[in-house]
């Protein structure tokens, strides 16, 4: 959807030349670029099938910078977050847009949002899917968290408050 829109205009020449200016001009392009497509999500839950603009995946807290996910998104909560705007309208997606900030996305009405984890994505459609602002794959996607699947070495004291 859109992100991967976005993430196909930021070239490294662009970035050298624009700095973080290229991501609004990128963000312009895409917006004129992207379509709506049918997106079927199938979760523990049941199956939902919509129109969107872009269905966003991520298991920290943070998507494209300094949006959050949700309110509540944790990189060590095992799960998922997912948000995806019903609907085809820019207009809506720049209200949803304005609500990124703080992750608030989730409380309007024409977007969907679920805290999941596993699922599967599929599109119609097909449609390319951006990983940590690379295009890799393209849906379908299955999708699962993995508790303790990533093992780091962190300081004794990492995370004390005092």
């Amino acid at each position: 959807g859109l992100t991967t829109a976005i993430a196909a205009q930021l070239t490294d020449d662009a970035k050298r030349k624009l700095g973080r200016m290229v991501y609004a001009f990128a963000l312009m392009k895409a917006l004129t670029l992207v379509r709506p497509f049918e997106a079927k999500l199938t979760t523990q839950e049941g199956v939902e099938t919509f129109k969107t603009l872009q269905v966003v995946i991520g298991n920290g807290r943070f998507h494209a910078g300094p949006f959050l996910l949700s309110p509540t998104a944790s990189i060590t909560d095992g799960k998922l977050e997912v948000y995806a705007l019903e609907g085809t309208g820019r207009a809506a997606f720049l209200k949803m847009a304005l609500h990124m900030r703080g992750g608030h996305q989730g409380d309007l009405p024409e977007v969907r949002a679920y805290s999941l984890s596993s699922g599967k994505l599929e599109a119609a459609p097909q449609k390319h899917v951006t990983v940590d602002g690379e295009i890799v794959r393209r849906t379908p996607l299955t999708f699962k968290s993995v508790p303790g699947g990533l093992q780091v070495m962190v300081p004794k004291d990492f995370g004390d408050s005092s």
